[in-house]
Parts: C-alpha cells; sequence; structure tokens
C-alpha cells in the first residue's frame, strides 16, 4: 500500500505555491509602505523558508522513499500535517501583502 498520490500531488504543489508566495513578498517589499505589515510578512516568509518548505520537502522525500513492506500512514500523515501547517504561514504571508501593498494579491 502506497501514500495516496493525491496527497503528494497536492504537497508538490502546494511547496510550489509556496516558494511563489515567497518570491511575491519579495518583489512586494520594494513598494510596501507600511513598515508593520512589512517587518510581519518579512517574518512569515522567513519561517516559510526556514521551517515549513522545507517540512513539506522532508515529507515529500520520506514518502517516496517508503518500501512495499512499510506502513504508510505515518508518511502520508506526515504530509498532511506539513500541509496544514503550510496553509496557515501562506495565509498569514497573504494578509500581509495584502495589507502592505496595493494591488497586490498573491493567492
Amino acid at each position: 500500500m502506497d501514500v495516496n498520490p493525491f496527497v503528494q500531488q497536492a504537497c508538490k504543489h502546494a511547496a510550489a505555491a509556496a516558494t511563489q508566495l515567497v518570491n511575491s513578498s519579495t518583489v512586494a517589499a520594494k513598494s510596501n509602505s507600511n513598515a508593520a505589515s512589512q517587518l510581519k510578512m518579512s517574518a512569515q516568509t522567513r519561517a516559510m523558508c526556514d521551517e515549513t518548505i522545507p517540512h513539506i520537502v522532508q515529507a515529500l522525500r520520506a514518502s517516496a522513499l517508503l518500501s512495499a513492506n512499510d506502513d504508510p500512514t505515518p508518511a502520508q500523515m506526515a504530509l498532511v500535517s506539513a500541509a496544514q501547517e503550510m496553509i496557515q504561514v501562506c495565509h498569514t504571508a497573504q494578509v500581509y501583502l495584502e495589507v502592505g501593498t496595493s494591488f497586490c494579491k498573491v493567492l
């Protein structure tokens, strides 16, 4: 039994979307006139780069390395947990991105 391929694919897309959010927040920082939102957005972006994206990549690697005899449940739960963490961080970063810059909505 393998990890659900839909969960794996969703996590790959989530990691790609998070990377796009990081890039957008970097570009938006140049025109952000709200120092408080910029500080919060930078903190969320750092958390995403330092913790969230590596967490989901690690979970994806672990799920890809399962052998036929391994129980896929822990790997699948790690993917779900990493995806849930990413959703929260991305949502918070999006809010600060919208508050700090005009006409800039990433997601």
